[in-house]
């Protein structure tokens, strides 16, 4: 037996905007969950259509979903931030406001789900090659979110991918993404970690050994990292991963 052979490398991929373009689907549901929590009566397929293009300028400030709260306050003209530093502001500002308006979202969602499915399900497209990187290295693969755990389930039921439960790790009812990553590197000492997400924030802070980080390209940000050129980000297309296989 050869115990000098390099374990493989273990995977870990944030979930929306890297393996799936959820854009639509977070706008649909913060947008009735705003109506719920501030009491609100809208036309809210006519607010859909007017608003989609101003929500994917600006739905990048915002991480985790709590947030989503300011930028529905700025769609509704409650609020206005031209830039991530004023969208800081007011993260201060509304922080109460954007903890409880998690709640109501994955209550939101939750109801999207049990009674318009087969709709919530097609509000969410994957990115085929990063799917078939994630079949391929199926065995050293994990997830690390801030979606809800049963979401991202159901998602993989509906494209009939049988990602193993335990290895879904959810922060969003608490814990950071870093913290997780502390974790993952003392269960699998000494093995290489890749982390790949969409965010520069994110990525900002994780500076831990045996974890390389990875800025995906093709997610939300599509690049456009300019806001945060204090960040030391490692860019990764989507023919780049393919080379890690």
């Amino acid at each position: 037996m050869d115990n000098s052979r390099v374990k493989p490398s273990i995977f870990v991929f944030d979930f929306d905007g890297v393996i799936c373009n959820s854009i639509y689907e977070c706008f649909v549901s913060t947008t009735i969950a705003f109506g719920k929590f501030v009491n609100l009566t809208e036309d809210v397929p006519e607010f859909l259509r007017q608003h989609f293009e101003q929500f994917t300028r600006i739905r990048k400030y915002a991480a985790p979903i709590g947030e989503f709260y300011i930028i529905q306050c700025i769609l509704h003209n409650l609020e206005n931030a031209s830039s991530y530093h004023d969208f800081l502001k007011l993260k201060d500002k509304y922080q109460r406001q954007c903890d409880e308006f998690r709640d109501i979202v994955f209550q939101t969602r939750a109801e999207l789900f049990e009674k318009h499915r087969r709709e919530w399900l097609a509000y969410h497209t994957f990115y085929t090659e990063v799917i078939d990187f994630i079949k391929i290295r199926l065995v050293n693969s994990f997830i690390l979110t801030t979606k809800n755990h049963q979401a991202v389930i159901h998602l993989f039921d509906f494209i009939k991918l049988k990602f193993p439960e335990d290895r879904i790790i959810s922060v969003a009812y608490g814990g950071t993404k870093k913290s997780k990553l502390e974790e993952l590197t003392q269960q699998f000492s000494g093995r290489h970690i890749v982390f790949i997400d969409d965010h520069p924030l994110h990525l900002k802070d994780i500076i831990i050994p045996n974890v390389t980080c990875y800025l995906a390209n093709w997610g939300y940000w599509a690049g456009d990292s300019s806001e945060f050129s204090d960040v030391n980000l490692n860019a990764l297309s989507l023919h780049q991963l393919k080379g890690l296989i």
